[in-house]
């Protein structure tokens, strides 16, 4: 071979190494990027649904509940509006006594609207009970919850009907009275909740 040959087909090699070499590192880089784009789109992508599944599940569970629907008799859902009333009457008499306080306090109305108060509320948890125990096994586990807080709201106002009437009895005072009828009549404000909640679920 002529030196001028060799000397041109030694210069066509070193053009075509070093046009290459660029082309495949940067086919690379381009490859990587692309790999990394398609990662990072894929997390958002999956990761965004995962949070709109999240977002939309206390909106399905909403209108789930609201949707929910439990077998009932008529004379079930006469009994609950009983219950309802019978607890509205003792809200409203716990609302009464709230006004016997400050300068209009009187020792022996607050006695008598005590003995009221009493009587009221032995007759809701009488109906109470009565609904109670005609409930199936199906309606105990649909009201649960509801259940569950009407036994604990009971308690609380056990509670405050005892201490009433130990202050009434030691040193009868009108703003420890009304403070003590308030929180009777927001208990029964969450019983009657409780009602409305089963009420809303009763079905034919």
């Amino acid at each position: 071979m002529k030196p001028t040959k060799s000397f041109l087909v030694f210069s066509i090699l070193v053009l075509s190494i070093a046009f290459a070499f660029p082309q495949g590192r940067g086919a690379r880089q381009g490859a990587q990027g692309a790999a990394g784009r398609g990662q990072g789109g894929g997390f958002g992508q999956g990761q965004g649904s995962e949070q709109g599944q999240i977002q939309s599940n206390p909106r399905a569970a909403e209108a789930q509940a609201e949707h929910k629907r439990v077998q009932s008799t008529k004379e079930q859902r006469e009994q609950i509006r009983i219950c309802d009333k019978s607890a509205d009457a003792v809200r409203k008499q716990a609302r009464d006594m709230a006004g016997n306080s400050g300068k209009n306090f009187n020792a022996k109305e607050a006695a008598r609207q005590h003995s009221m108060l009493q009587n009221q509320i032995q007759n809701m948890e009488q109906e109470h009970e009565r609904l109670m125990n005609g409930l199936n096994a199906i309606q105990q586990q649909a009201w649960k919850e509801q259940i569950r807080n009407m036994n604990q709201l009971r308690e609380q106002l056990h509670e405050h009907l005892r201490e009433m009437q130990a202050e009434q009895k030691a040193n009868p005072d009108g703003t420890r009275n009304a403070e003590r009828a308030r929180e009777i009549e927001k208990i029964m404000n969450s019983w009657k909740d409780q009602y409305g909640v089963i009420s809303s679920q009763a079905a034919y």
